[in-house]
């Protein structure tokens, strides 16, 4: 059984989520999750960046982290959000994402007119989630990294109204 759960629910469980996944490449750079490295970075983030995220679960098992963020670098429509989705690699290629967020739009549907998905061009994980989940195309824009461990790549805007006329 898939469910997703408030961080603020399951603080240990979502904090230690983050920190023993921060290693992954897909975490650090195809996400807005920092890597944490003790319980008060990942607290620290929880708390400071995320208007709210969720920990996935997959049948009781930790799967992954959903997120909205405050748009990063990208203009979207006043009042929609920004999606980040984290999933662990034992359970990527499922659906798993796709139904977390389903989950989660039934909540945010009465608070925000829409979801914004900002992915690389080349990630063919995102895209598909971003098209299975009912996302449409919005834009293609260059990220200009402004540090050296950026990455500098065109990335794909991505939007799905969750209010009719949004």
């Amino acid at each position: 059984m898939r469910t997703i759960v408030s961080w603020h629910e399951v603080v240990q469980d979502a904090c230690e989520f983050l920190i023993a996944h921060a290693s992954d490449p897909h975490l650090a750079d195809d996400t807005y999750f920092p890597y944490a490295s003790s319980l008060s970075d990942a607290m620290e983030w929880f708390q400071r960046d995320s208007l709210n995220t969720w920990l996935v679960l997959e049948d009781g098992a930790a799967a992954g982290l959903i997120a909205l963020v405050e748009p990063h670098f990208i203009e979207i429509p006043a009042g929609y959000v920004e999606t980040c989705t984290y999933v662990d690699a034992r359970f990527r290629g499922n659906g798993l994402a796709v139904e977390a967020w389903r989950l989660a739009e039934s909540i945010l549907e009465d608070e925000y007119p829409g979801l914004a998905g900002s992915t690389w061009c080349d990630n063919e994980a995102s895209l598909s989630r971003l098209r299975k989940s009912g996302f449409s195309f919005h834009q293609k824009v260059w990220f200009n990294a402004t540090k050296e461990t950026e990455r500098s790549d065109w990335c794909e805007i991505w939007l799905k109204p969750l209010k009719q006329n949004a």
